[in-house]
């Protein structure tokens, strides 16, 4: 798996563990960070390329900060680095 793709699918995941533990649904989420559904739909599943703009409103959405939401991402990518080999 390619660096990038590694990326893009811990940054999915990780945003939509923290947007379920904060019993948010997608459309809520959305609608809180001023993006479409079928963007943050596309995101969560790995498969989009969101601009920074977009990440940050979906960060301060959750309520998280940055390194908050960095920390997470990144035991997502271990995760994910450890389920590759």
């Amino acid at each position: 798996m390619e660096p990038a793709d590694v990326a893009n699918i811990s940054f999915g995941r990780t945003l939509r563990r923290e947007r379920r533990v904060r019993d948010l649904s997608q459309q809520r989420l959305a609608q809180r960070a001023g993006v479409s559904f079928r963007h943050l739909g596309e995101i969560e599943r790995g498969n989009g390329n969101p601009r920074l703009i977009t990440v940050v409103q979906l960060i301060d959405a959750l309520g998280l900060t940055l390194g908050e939401f960095v920390t997470s991402w990144e035991e997502a990518q271990r995760e994910l680095d450890r389920g590759s080999r």
